[in-house]
């Protein structure tokens, strides 16, 4: 028995991608012995009450998936979706069955916040961040605490992304960005890191994390003289390389036994990865 063609099945639909203030969806028609015509997409705030907003747009190809791009909606908000074809017959008698989606998110707060280098009056921080699909995390904001409360500091981050592709970005596996900021050299500052993308700046910040820059050498140790000459002594020492600001001077003081201070300073130069320093001076 031949049957005569009827109006199309009622599709499914998915959501493909995400953005900060749009959703890329597919509506899959099922079996049917016409081309689809065109597709009307219908979307509703999850968290509202309210009518349908719609869009219908022309089916490239009657009989293949029929792809709706969503604009101007609320970042970080859920929608409601349903769709129906309409074929040389008509439209579809029923919508499809509801979809859920959700647009891009604001960024998450930076994880694993650690020291990664000593510089004088700087250091790099690194950090873990994951980009939320279609909005990943374009800068990071750096704060110092004070006597009384956060502020603001200058930095510099790797964490743009200016050159991806943000009709193709995926939320993928958490990457390590690095951050430098300028802080005091003599004292211990406390930093905390915010980050940020184009939804807006992460609910919380990384915990909080102690550092200071390059610090000044130490006392040096083991001073001894391994050998005496006629006019000359010979003085051995140790001393240790800080972090990002190896030694390259050490200065020698001596003097007359009955003397009451140092009548005499001289200057050596250290070699930067020498862990003991000569120096040889005429008395």
């Amino acid at each position: 028995m031949a049957s005569t063609a009827s109006r199309p099945q009622a599709p499914k639909v998915r959501v493909m991608r995400r953005r900060p203030g749009g959703l890329a969806v597919q509506v899959v028609p099922q079996t049917s012995l016409l081309a689809n015509l065109e597709c009307e997409l219908q979307w509703h705030k999850a968290s509202a009450m309210g009518t349908w907003s719609s869009k219908i747009v022309k089916c490239e190809d009657g009989w293949g998936v029929c792809e709706v791009l969503l604009g101007d909606l609320a970042s970080c908000s859920d929608y409601r979706l349903r769709a129906r074809f309409r074929n040389a017959v008509g439209w579809a008698e029923d919508f499809s069955a509801e979809a859920f989606g959700r647009t891009s998110e604001s960024a998450a707060a930076p994880s694993d916040l650690r020291l990664a280098a000593r510089h004088p009056g700087r250091v790099i921080l690194e950090c873990s961040l994951a980009d939320p699909e279609g909005a990943p995390v374009t800068s990071l904001e750096v704060q110092l605490c004070g006597q009384v409360t956060w502020r603001d500091i200058p930095s510099t981050s790797t964490a743009a992304t200016a050159s991806w592709d943000w009709d193709d970005l995926g939320g993928g596996p958490p990457r390590v960005v690095q951050v430098e900021v300028a802080l005091p050299s003599d004292q211990v500052s406390q930093l905390r890191v915010w980050s940020r993308n184009i939804v807006g700046r992460s609910l919380l910040p990384s915990p909080a994390l102690l550092c200071q820059p390059s610090s000044r050498p130490g006392a040096v140790s083991e001073l001894h003289c391994p050998r005496r000459g006629l006019d000359s002594l010979q003085l051995d020492w140790s001393t240790y390389d800080p972090e990002g600001a190896p030694v390259h001077e050490c200065s020698v003081e001596f003097w007359p036994e009955g003397a009451l201070w140092p009548t005499t300073q001289s200057l050596t130069w250290c070699g930067h990865v020498r862990m003991v320093h000569r120096s040889g001076r005429p008395l």
